[in-house]
């Protein structure tokens, strides 16, 4: 195995696919009668990204509430996901081994409508962030926008060369959750959609596999 260590910076672009199944957070949005005040296991939702799972990479999200009310939203998550030494039985080695550890930190919100009870923004940087529309196309679809970073150590060949190493990138993200399945208890799956803008630092090796065929 020869190696040749690199360290490097760059911008990276990501988009996800998440499948998330949340524990009382359908309702987003002020109710009939006003702000609900979620309970402790209400402020708590469970995610996992499939777009990882089709890679054979397990993974599990947990994401908690800052605030005990429903309107407007602020949480923070922490998502875990590791697949290492995977055995592998090509003549040409496929290595995908990675461990990653990523913290968001997100603030949840609908489009309200704007009307004689709630007037539009007026001031460049509310309207910029602003959540009132004056024709609110999808209701049922909650935004989201917020940071993130994480920390992996990975291990991949796909071709003769593969690289090793660890990294860490930290950015931004945007997105959008569609509910798909709504249960008598009150809990949802939904789909999470998501755009990540960052950097990532990195440091890694270049790897050659030599196996007993190729001595």
């Amino acid at each position: 195995m020869t190696k040749t260590t690199k360290n490097w910076l760059y911008a990276i672009f990501l988009i996800i696919a998440v499948l998330f199944p949340q524990i009382g957070k359908a309702q987003i949005f002020e109710s009939k009668t006003g702000v609900d005040t979620l309970t402790f296991a209400e402020r708590i939702s469970l995610r996992t990204n499939a777009v990882d799972w089709t890679l054979l990479t397990p993974n599990l999200g947990v994401e908690f509430d800052v605030k005990s009310t429903n309107w407007n939203r602020w949480a923070v998550g922490l998502t875990l996901k590791t697949k290492w030494n995977t055995p592998a039985t090509f003549k040409n080695r496929v290595f995908y081994n990675i461990t990653e550890v990523r913290a968001d930190f997100r603030n949840y919100w609908r489009t309200r409508q704007i009307n004689n009870k709630v007037p539009a923004h007026t001031g460049f940087i509310d309207r910029l962030f602003s959540c009132r529309r004056h024709v609110v196309k999808h209701p049922k679809t909650t935004y989201y926008r917020g940071a993130y970073m994480s920390f992996s150590d990975f291990s991949i060949k796909f071709g003769r060369e593969g690289h090793q190493g660890k990294a860490l990138s930290a950015g931004i993200t945007y997105g959008i959750i569609k509910p798909l399945y709504a249960f008598r208890t009150g809990n949802t799956l939904d789909l999470d959609l998501g755009f990540d803008a960052g950097f990532v630092a990195v440091n890694s090796e270049k790897f050659i596999y030599l196996n007993s065929a190729t001595l």
